[in-house]
């Protein structure tokens, strides 16, 4: 019971504590409601929630905002030629697929070209904006003006003028090899010529000439270069085009009257044109037909390439053999006896031919061999003679003859004898006989014409000098004039014929 009752002073006691304490806090807040710092201190606060919370709320939509603008952002390229804007495009791919497809369709429409697009100058930046809009279809279709198509080239030049273009150096090199080969039908053996066995012993004849020939080189005379070049495709050249413009070149059409005192090779010399284009054009014209007024076609085709051929030339001939005379005081003049018949021989003329373009530009005579020489004819002869008739064997007409030019077709026509040079420019008679002729003859210039009264006679042309007249007889050896550079004549030299009844022979068998 004591027990019992003391709990409840205890609880007794604690609920007037509490009470004392709530009228104590209730006290305290009247007094701060009379108090005016607090009434401001309480207002502040409550302006300072409510400025927190619209600050929570302001910033609650400004996140939102942003992730508004964000989702909404687009990203693209600026494109420039050079420092001006042309517009903009999504993607670099863009570009990129426009780029390959227009030269897609470039090499289509130029399927022998190396088509190209030149992009140089074209540079793009990245860039994004809110709901931006690229122009990538009018930016597209300005490029096709600011990036021209073209086509990669070689420049091909002779002697540093312009030619034309093809399309790399492979072709160029491949149209040089094809116009090289146009004039070097022996191309395929050089360096290794076959000998052509002649006409065995027993049947040779006056005719039996066989020909060994042996391309040493081939180049151009002109300079010939090539350099890279970004053209259009429409000013390439097809193989064939730059073939034919190189070997075909310019045409000039000319014409020339013939004066008194013109030869073919002067005319060639005034006028810069070729003999063979004189000859060519004009078929009447020959070394005895040129006639003062006659109007000459000149026109003169100009390759802008010459392709210099030079070949190691040699000729069999057939030598014929020469005669030893015994004389017999007892024979009458005129009449004679072969004791012995001659038989023919074999040598081999070595020469050496530069050709321009196929065409014979220069002929040297490098040597002679003799395969099989010639058995003379042993001929008895009365020594009562009559004056000028030959012995129809002939001797050399200069000392120390070089050979210049052979006998047979030289620029397109016949040449009739052999031309020859000498330090020693005198002439003498190639056998004994009677002066025909001794003045100026057309072509030949200062020209003599020896009768050897036994089928044959002799021409020699272009002198300088005529040292016997007509009527005169000459002995073998015997001076008669000096080599020259008269009538149709390129340099000092003399051209020598040897005519057998009437039909022109080659010296060289005779020699």
């Amino acid at each position: 019971m004591e027990r019992f009752n003391g709990n409840r002073r205890e609880e007794k006691e604690q609920m007037n504590d509490r009470n004392r304490w709530q009228q104590w806090t209730a006290a305290w807040r009247e007094r701060l409601t009379r108090n005016p710092a607090t009434r401001w201190m309480t207002k502040r606060k409550r302006t300072i929630v409510f400025a927190m919370s619209g600050m929570a709320l302001a910033a609650s939509a400004v996140w939102g905002g942003i992730t508004y603008v964000q989702a909404n952002t687009i990203p693209f390229y600026h494109v420039y030629h050079q420092n001006e804007l042309v517009g903009t495009v999504s993607a670099l791919e863009e570009v990129e697929q426009y780029y390959a497809a227009r030269l897609q369709k470039e090499q289509a429409k130029y399927p022998n070209a190396h088509m190209k697009i030149n992009r140089e100058g074209i540079r793009t930046i990245e860039d994004s904006g809110f709901k931006a809009k690229p122009t990538t279809e009018a930016t597209l279709a300005k490029l096709d003006q600011l990036t021209p198509a073209y086509a990669e080239g070689v420049e091909l030049k002779i002697n540093g003028a312009t030619v034309g273009y093809v399309n790399d150096e492979a072709t160029a090199e491949k149209i040089l090899k094809q116009v090289k080969a146009k004039y070097t039908p022996s191309a395929s053996n050089k360096g290794n010529a076959k000998e052509v066995r002649v006409l065995a012993a027993p049947m040779r004849s006056a005719k039996a000439t066989k020909a060994v020939s042996r391309l040493e080189s081939v180049s151009f005379r002109e300079r010939v270069s090539t350099e890279n070049a970004n053209i259009s495709p429409d000013q390439l050249m097809t193989q064939d085009e730059a073939i034919s413009k190189l070997t075909t070149g310019l045409t000039n059409k000319l014409q020339y009257i013939v004066r008194a005192g013109d030869t073919v090779s002067s005319i060639a010399n005034k006028m810069n044109v070729s003999m063979d284009a004189i000859y060519h054009n004009n078929p009447t014209v020959g070394e005895e037909r040129l006639q003062d007024g006659q109007i000459l076609n000149l026109t003169d085709t100009k390759p802008l390439i010459t392709v210099k051929t030079v070949e190691a030339y040699s000729e069999y001939l057939v030598t014929e053999p020469q005669k030893m005379i015994k004389e017999d005081p007892n024979m009458r003049s005129g009449e004679s006896k072969v004791v012995r018949k001659g038989k023919q021989g074999l040598k081999r003329m070595s020469y050496r031919l530069v050709k321009d373009n196929g065409k014979l530009s220069h002929e040297e005579w490098i040597e002679q061999e003799v395969v099989e020489p010639a058995i003379p004819e042993i001929v008895i002869r009365g020594t009562k003679v009559v004056r000028g008739e030959g012995t129809g064997s002939f001797d050399w007409p200069v000392n120390s003859a070089t050979l210049t030019s052979g006998f047979g077709k030289r620029w397109g026509r016949m040449h009739k004898g052999i031309d020859m040079v000498s330090s020693d420019r005198s002439i003498m008679a190639a056998d004994e006989g009677v002066v025909l002729f001794a003045g100026v003859k057309n072509g030949y210039g200062n020209c003599i014409i020896v009768n050897h009264r036994n089928g044959y006679k002799t021409l020699y042309g272009h002198l300088s000098k005529i040292n016997i007249n007509a009527g005169d007889i000459v002995e073998k050896g015997q001076d008669i004039g000096v080599m020259g550079n008269t009538g149709d004549s390129t340099g000092t030299h003399l051209h020598f014929e040897i005519i057998k009844n009437d039909e022109v022979q080659n010296p060289l068998k005779y020699l």
